[in-house]
């Protein structure tokens, strides 16, 4: 129901760069995404069954609902 669902990533996928930034590692991962604000879009690429698919994805917050 978050974003990365909203953008198309299935279960399996496995994210290779969000724009422009290698992601090698869950630690590159979160550094991607912590770089960019909540309501930013960007593009996310990833490796699907042995082929490259880039989805884009409006990022929400982690921050609880109040």
């Amino acid at each position: 129901g978050g974003a990365a669902a909203g953008a198309g990533l299935q279960q399996g996928d496995v994210i290779t760069a969000v724009g422009a930034r290698r992601i090698d590692g869950a630690d590159a991962l979160i550094a991607a995404i912590r770089s960019h604000r909540p309501g930013d879009a960007v593009s996310i690429t990833v490796d699907r069954s042995g082929k490259q698919t880039t989805l884009r994805a409006t990022l929400g917050s982690d921050a609880p609902s109040s």
